[in-house]
């Protein structure tokens, strides 16, 4: 199978001044983007504005877990995510949210990868490519 041609994908590495445990559970927690990330508080066009509480079903699995989110979206139905969580380090969830400026739905595989540093630093490598 051919890779993604290099339009279709991304690849960036981060450090974080946190430490490992800090990092993962940021990435797992998808409620935090309703506040931590959102420089829109009260617009109700963006989705995460709409339902800051998103509810979660949770089913394990031999490698880790996967998760199913779900937000009210109001009269746009419900907004879903789901994620993986791969132990001991690894995040991938699949996305076909609109971003600003680029009107198409793309579907795309988004993840991060969390490798410890030491007590206070964590790189994390983000991946993702479009389908």
């Amino acid at each position: 199978m051919d890779p993604a041609p290099s339009t279709h994908r991304h690849l960036s590495k981060t450090i974080e001044e946190c430490n490992y445990l800090q990092a993962l559970e940021g990435g797992l927690d998808t409620a935090h983007s309703s506040f931590l990330h959102n420089n829109r508080l009260g617009d109700t066009k963006l989705l995460r504005n709409r339902d800051g509480a998103p509810r979660i079903e949770i089913q394990p699995a031999d490698y880790g877990y996967a998760y199913v989110s779900m937000r009210d979206a109001g009269v746009d139905g419900r907004y879903v995510r789901v994620y993986h969580y791969v132990m001991p380090a690894q995040q991938m969830r699949a996305n076909t949210m609109t971003r600003v400026g680029k009107p198409s739905k793309v579907p795309r595989l988004d993840g991060h990868i969390w490798v410890p540093i030491d007590d206070e630093h964590t790189c994390v490598f983000n991946w993702g490519y479009a389908l």
